[in-house]
């Protein structure tokens, strides 16, 4: 019932009143008398009662006009509560908010847990995170998408002729070229739980079984992630499986068979290491052990999720309640992952199966993370790259350094997106393990404060959600545009985005490859001189823009697109200036196994180009400024300052390498 339905009941009675009568109910007798006393034909005696009504028949009129006030007042005191009720409830189904589930009391946690003689953790309860409306595109790599590929010339890149010369170029006044803009449960669980090591994610693990057993039986499902780098974790987790027990034990709530436990494993291929579930620690601790290494590095994450709910939902008919655990540090393959979320989802629900994860933080608007593994034959170092995240469904910050793509761990404060989807959807938790990850290339430890970070909020509705809303958003859309097109995972556009880092000491091979470089950092500057026009023309959608998180993906983009604009201006100049003014390299090498040498790229504080980009320095680094001040505590301010200490300089420097790199050597898949 809408306000103007309300209002209009008065008028409806106002009409059904006699035009030349009172608002008020007429009483037996009375219209004769005043249809009398205003009749000449009529007798005197009638005419004076009727003028002079008596004095029940005052009381009666004030009477009836009370109670019909009374009873209109009532009526409608009670539509405009229902209306207000209905209004107030309505925002609550269009806007579900990331709530801690309801049917956790933590009152009732506290004093279920307080009964038992343990040396558990005391914990907070879950944190209740507000979630943001904003944020899909395909995932060839990190990325992909319907936007043209970029438009560059190859045959500028021919290595016989002369490649174009940086001289004097002023980057302020460069003709921008062309950018064209035809882009196309009931109970919600936590999506972001920050512990501190597998202790206190088991610990808040038996709060959760403890309040499932409070209502009935439970079927805990582990299921386990079967790579090299998650054997740690596993060995913890099944040495610390007991204390669970035992501590879940001391309430009587495992009484008999209330808890059931089974574990599987996935790789390249799914394995039921248990038939059938069981509340036997022994057995259960043997089927930790029989847990599998997979060298293939394939790891199929979303279809091994839901295959194992399906098999083992039969055990838990007749009222049992079920969970399952997933434990990993990856979110694996990104193209099952994107096709089978949803059937995942749906799996779950059906079966009301709850989803922890014990996982990794996801690094910040990238893909993958990389891993430093040793060769023990030649001790030689690898660079392994594992598929982590993003935390996002589709990838929202720049896949390039400008340079090169990224090799960086910034992370993001939150989990990966699939599996803050899973746990969140499912009434679960995302337990956010730390990432103490010594062989992690390029280490970032760093926490971000839950105050600073939930207004950033990531979008964990379906990727069809999230690609309506971009669509819907010229700045959003223009912001896709600039990541697909500087997507250095693209073959047809990393030829000219991944610029080269090693050059040949020989002269002559130096020239050619210089020459080459230099004609492909002419073209990237006039492209992120487009896409910085682009950007300073969304602007204004800038300024509309509601979403704290998209907000901060455009101003530090901007502000990047800015140094990396000056920082490839410098590269060419340098290249050039190198050309004209070689070093010297030295002869002998630093260890007598690296007989391998070659002029290696280095970023610094320090410019050739001096007054030719002063300007545009100053205008870079007061743009990363302003992300660093505008969204302080966030990784947007912790990558601005990273960009900042990279500073806008370029410059050579002689490095080795063993020859053997490369050769007879099979590199494990993490």
């Amino acid at each position: 019932m809408s306000d103007s339905t309300v209002k209009s009941q008065p008028s409806k009675a106002k009409q059904a009143v006699p035009a030349q009568g009172k608002a008020v109910r007429a009483v037996p007798g009375r219209q004769k008398r005043r249809g009398a006393a205003n009749d000449p034909a009529a007798p005197a005696e009638l005419k004076q009662l009727a003028a002079e009504p008596s004095p029940r028949s005052t009381w009666r009129s004030w009477f009836y006009a009370l109670s019909s006030w009374s009873v209109s007042l009532i009526v409608h005191m009670v539509l405009l509560i229902v209306l207000a009720l209905w209004y107030v409830a309505l925002p609550v189904f269009q806007m579900p908010q990331m709530v801690a589930v309801a049917e956790r009391p933590q009152e009732f946690l506290t004093q279920l847990l307080d009964q038992r003689q343990t040396p558990a953790m005391s914990i907070a309860p879950r944190g209740a995170l507000s979630q943001s409306t904003s944020a899909q595109a395909s995932h060839s790599a990190p990325i992909t998408g319907a936007a043209p590929q970029v438009k560059m010339d190859p045959s500028t890149l021919n290595p016989n002729i002369q490649g174009p010369r940086i001289g004097p170029l002023n980057v302020a006044t460069m003709a921008a070229g062309t950018f064209g803009l035809d882009v196309s449960e009931e109970a919600p669980g936590d999506p972001q739980s920050v512990v501190d090591n597998i202790d206190e994610a088991m610990d808040r693990l038996t709060k959760e079984i403890l309040l499932m057993l409070s209502k009935g039986p439970v079927l805990v499902v582990w299921l386990l992630d079967e790579s090299e780098s998650m054997k740690d974790d596993q060995q913890e987790i099944r040495n610390k499986i007991h204390r669970v027990y035992q501590e879940l034990g001391l309430t009587g709530a495992t009484k008999g068979d209330a808890l059931l436990t089974a574990v599987a494993s996935y790789g390249s291929q799914l394995h039921f290491h248990s038939r059938r579930p069981s509340s036997d620690i022994k057995q259960i601790q043997q089927w930790f052990d029989q847990v599998p290494i997979d060298n293939s590095g394939e790891e199929k994450m979303c279809l091994s999720i839901g295959r194992t709910i399906r098999y083992f939902r039969r055990f838990a008919k007749r009222k049992r309640q079920m969970a399952l655990i997933l434990v990993t540090d990856e979110s694996g393959d990104p193209q099952g992952n994107a096709s089978l979320l949803e059937p995942t989802l749906q799996e779950a629900q059906q079966a009301k199966c709850r989803i922890y994860v014990l996982g990794r933080e996801a690094v910040f608007g990238y893909p993958y993370a990389h891993f430093r593994w040793t060769d023990p034959r030649t001790g030689i170092v690898y660079w392994l790259r594992v598929n982590r995240g993003p935390e996002t469904a589709f990838v929202e910050q720049l896949q390039t350094n400008g340079l090169w793509r990224r090799y960086d761990a910034h992370p993001s404060g939150f989990g990966p997106y699939e599996q803050a989807r899973l746990a969140w959807k499912t009434g679960g938790v995302f337990f956010m393990l730390p990432s103490p990850e010594v062989n992690l290339v390029h280490r970032d430890d760093r926490k971000y404060a839950l105050s600073r970070i939930r207004p950033y909020m990531p979008f964990l509705g379906r990727r069809d959600e999230y690609l309506a809303q971009r669509n819907q958003s010229r700045l959003r859309s223009v912001i896709w545009k600039v990541i697909n097109d500087l997507n250095p995972y693209d073959p047809n556009k990393a030829k000219y985005i991944n610029l080269r880092d090693h050059f040949s000491i020989n002269p002559q091979e130096f020239r050619r490859q210089a020459q080459r470089e230099i004609a492909k950092s002419v073209m990237g500057i006039k492209y992120y001189s487009a896409a910085i026009k682009a950007l300073e023309e969304a602007k204004q959608e800038r300024e509309r823009e509601t979403d704290p998180r998209w907000q901060a993906n455009y101003d530090l983009i901007y502000a990047q697109l800015l140094a990396y604009r000056v920082r490839l201006y410098e590269y060419g100049a340098y290249l050039e200036y190198f050309m004209k003014n070689p070093k010297q390299p030295r002869i002998k090498p630093p260890r007598p196994q690296l007989t391998v040498t070659f002029w290696d790229i280095r970023t610094r504080a320090k410019t050739i180009t001096g007054e030719k980009t002063a300007s545009e320095i100053r205008r870079a680094r007061e743009a990363l400024q302003a992300v660093i001040r505008e969204h302080e505590g966030t990784p947007w301010a912790a990558r601005a300052q990273w960009e900042l200490r990279r500073g806008f300089g370029i410059h050579l420097m002689q490095d080795w390498d063993d020859p053997r790199r490369g050769k007879n050597v099979k590199l494990p898949k993490l």
